[in-house]
């Protein structure tokens, strides 16, 4: 089966076997590191910050914001600009390099250093001769301590100390080259997000050069926005006072020709006027209606009176009709009128009064009758009067009325020409007043500071260097050896796809992974001399048998695999879900630990109270002959041949675990045997054997030698062993097909030599060994 996804449990496993590798790459990665971190020439770096106060915006917040990001960004763009760069390399001779000698401050070997002309030479070399003066290399020029030099345009004056290096190397490189690897170098950008600050960084050999490249950069940026500002300034000012001087004159012929408008006219204020002039005719207008309704009202009451008077005779006894002119308003606020109504209202009374004693025809009804119409004569001609009074003062009021209504037809064309007139000088007024503002803020700005930009932090010599950081180059040396060495150690693990794990066996085959079996020792895996005696030397010792209820001291890898082997024979017999008489046991290759695993599992077998056989099935190299020291007994090649009978070649042999089996070897190896003879061999034997709870049979390797495909029919189950690190996926795929094509019913597969992890679901040897062997 192929694998094309990559498992993250693989890759772990994978680290965790080749740990060593990783350890050892993790460690000269370390070395190296420190070895870089001891020669590698130091580096300090500068720190200096800008503050930009940015400019105070109209625009809503949003958008306020925006133009003041878009404004540090804008200064930051001109601190990196090449002007400024070109400054500080000039400034500070940055094109001349002081290569010789390595780690000393340049000002601690020059006392000042310019260039003031094109190198017309790559390399400048002083040697100092006995008498403290240097000479220069190439030419005869004598260079003394303290004495301004200039050659090849570099002028300097060396520094008059004590201590002097014997060779002073300067390299004199082009100025454009520079001034790149210098933008290259410097950083700078915003010191946080909200904060409205620039952070300029810079590092270099020379902590005194870190610290005056930061100083002579921000002094020359300020300085460039000063100049620029007091430019700006400068430049407004002499263009306002030019305007200033074209506004005055027209300024002031505008109030000339407002003022001789006002003159010719006769105007004040034409609003007043107007409205004043509106007012009066308003209330003309109100007089007038007035009037006119009491002079209406006045005529119609008159009308009524005559009309009543004429239809009435003084001899009846009804009262003068011209009493009725008694509650008229405008007759009672007139003296006159109102005498005589009261005189008229009086002798009425007492006429009224006589004839209810007296007749009409009496002398003095008549007389006060006569005087009655007197009195009526004298009232009418006043109110006729009165009404023709009213009736001129109306036509008065309705001629002062269209003397208005023409007065006012003038005003508006003389109030829009006085607003035509009046407007342009306080236009010029205005504007005049604004230029005299701008004229002031830009003397001001001329003559200050500009405060929206300073140095919050001027660099400052550096203490200590910034690189090399030895913490930071351990780590980085310790993570790429480990990278190596697990890079190096999943190359050796995909360059030939073996089995390492639980997990590679389940994805391999469908059959289960019945055993994992962990390493233990060499001694516990082949048992050595004196096997026939009873004596296990190799073989893990009787620890494993439990006495007394508690373990016995021994390795604990040789007792978890005891386990192991334990849990593959009940796991075996689980998966074939009945008792197994025949288990067979092959492996893809040699190698693999087929015997080992076969010697083993019948002493777990053993060790359950079952009667075993162990076969040597292998007739062609006899491992379990070899292991058990059965070469000198009769085998399964004898009773092929006749020779022997299964019980002359039954030898009984010491088990791991203390327990004991009956085995048959091979026999006489020399013997060549067909595989129908070895079949046939093996199946009388079974035959035979059915005293035995269980036969083991150690078969060669199925992708050798065909034996193993032949004899697995015969038996109940076969078990596939493998070994990782060892066996590759295709030679178990090859060994599951052949006996997949043989018929045979596989139990499942063992691995030996498994790291047991917790990847696995397995206990580790250590929770073993706490599980065990720490409890009494």
């Amino acid at each position: 089966m192929t694998r094309d996804v990559v498992d993250v449990g693989r890759l772990i496993d994978a680290a965790r076997r080749h740990w060593r590798g990783v350890a050892a790459g993790a460690a000269i990665g370390a070395l190296i590191a420190l070895a870089y971190a001891r020669t590698a020439t130091p580096r300090y770096e500068a720190t200096s910050t800008v503050r930009i106060d940015v400019r105070p915006s109209t625009l809503p917040s949003i958008y306020a914001d925006q133009a003041a990001r878009d404004e540090i960004f804008t200064e930051i763009e001109v601190l990196r600009s090449r002007t400024i760069a070109a400054d500080v390399v000039d400034s500070l001779a940055l094109s001349v390099e002081m290569t010789q000698p390595r780690r000393t401050p340049r000002a601690d070997v020059f006392a000042s250093l310019r260039q003031v002309a094109p190198a017309d030479v790559e390399e400048l070399r002083l040697v100092r001769g006995k008498d403290g003066k240097y000479t220069i290399d190439g030419t005869k020029q004598l260079v003394t301590p303290g004495v301004p030099v200039t050659v090849h345009g570099v002028r300097f004056v060396l520094a008059e100390t004590d201590v002097h290096p014997g060779i002073i190397t300067l390299h004199l490189q082009p100025r454009e080259a520079t001034l790149e690897q210098l933008l290259k170098d410097i950083d700078i950008g915003r010191a946080g997000l909200q904060a409205n600050i620039i952070a300029l960084r810079y590092a270099s050999e020379d902590p005194a050069l870190a610290r005056d490249v930061l100083n002579v950069w921000t002094s020359s940026f300020i300085r460039r926005r000063q100049s620029i500002q007091r430019a700006e300034a400068t430049s407004t000012a002499t263009f306002i006072q030019a305007q200033l001087d074209t506004l005055s004159p027209q300024l002031a012929k505008a109030e000339d020709r407002l003022l001789a408008f006002r003159n010719a006219n006769k105007i004040v204020a034409p609003e007043v006027e107007a409205m004043t002039q509106v007012n009066q005719r308003a209330l003309l207008q109100a007089t007038r209606n007035d009037l006119e309704s009491e002079r209406t009202a006045l005529a119609q009451a008159m009308s009524r009176v005559r009309l009543q008077a004429a239809s009435t005779s003084l001899n009846e006894n009804d009262a003068s009709p011209y009493r009725d002119l008694i509650g008229f308003p405008t007759l009672l606020r007139n003296q006159a009128a109102s005498e005589l109504l009261r005189s008229l209202s009086s002798l009425d009374d007492q006429r009224s009064a006589l004839l209810m004693r007296r007749t009409i025809e009496d002398p003095d009804v008549v007389t006060l009758s006569e005087r009655i119409r007197v009195v009526e004569g004298q009232l009418q001609a006043l109110t006729s009067t009165y009404l023709r009074g009213l009736t001129a003062q109306v036509t008065a009021a309705d001629a002062s009325l269209a003397g208005y209504t023409s007065r006012m037809r003038e005003i508006p064309k003389q109030e829009v020409e006085y607003a035509r007139l009046q407007r342009a000088p306080r236009v010029y007024e205005e504007m005049v007043g604004l230029l005299q503002t701008r004229l002031k803020e830009a003397q001001i700005t001329e003559a200050v500071q500009d405060p929206s930009v300073r140095v919050v932090d001027m660099a400052v010599l550096p203490s200590k260097p910034s690189w090399p950081k030895t913490p930071l180059l351990l780590m980085a040396g310790l993570l790429t050896g480990m990278l190596a060495g697990a890079a190096t150690g999943f190359t050796r693990e995909t360059r030939v796809s073996m089995v390492r794990s639980r997990r590679d066996l389940q994805e391999v085959s469908d059959v289960p992974v019945l055993g994992l079996i962990p390493s233990f020792s060499p001694a516990a895996r082949l048992i050595g001399n004196g096997a026939r005696q009873g004596a296990v030397p190799g073989g893990p010792r009787p620890a494993l048998q439990l006495a007394n209820g508690r373990p016995r001291t021994t390795k604990v890898a040789d007792l978890a695999a005891a386990e192991a082997f334990v849990r593959l024979y009940m796991n075996a017999e689980w998966s074939a879900g009945r008792p197994l008489r025949s288990i067979l046991a092959t492996s893809p290759l040699p190698g693999d630990g087929k015997t080992t695993s076969v010697l083993h599992l019948a002493g777990a077998a053993a060790g359950q109270q079952r009667r075993v056989l162990v076969v040597d099935a292998d007739l062609r190299c006899g491992g379990l002959t070899h292991a058990l020291e059965l070469r000198e007994q009769r085998g399964l090649v004898d009773m092929l041949t006749g020779d022997a009978t299964l019980a002359e070649c039954i030898v009984s042999v010491p088990l791991p675990g203390g327990g004991r089996a009956d085995a048959i070897g091979a026999g006489s190896i020399t013997h060549v045997a067909s595989v129908p003879q070895i079949v046939d061999a093996v199946r009388e034997l079974l035959r035979q054997a059915t005293h035995y709870d269980v036969v083991l049979i150690d078969t060669p390797p199925i992708n050798i030698v065909a034996d193993a495909a032949a004899l697995a029919p015969l038996t109940d189950g076969v078990l596939l062993v493998t070994r990782a690190g060892q066996t590759s996926l295709a030679a178990i795929d090859v060994a599951l097909d052949q006996l997949e094509r043989a018929g045979a019913h596989v139990l499942g597969t063992v691995l030996n030599r498994a790291e047991l992890q917790r990847s696995e679901g397995y206990g580790t040897l250590q929770q073993y060994h706490a599980y065990t062997l720490s409890r009494s």
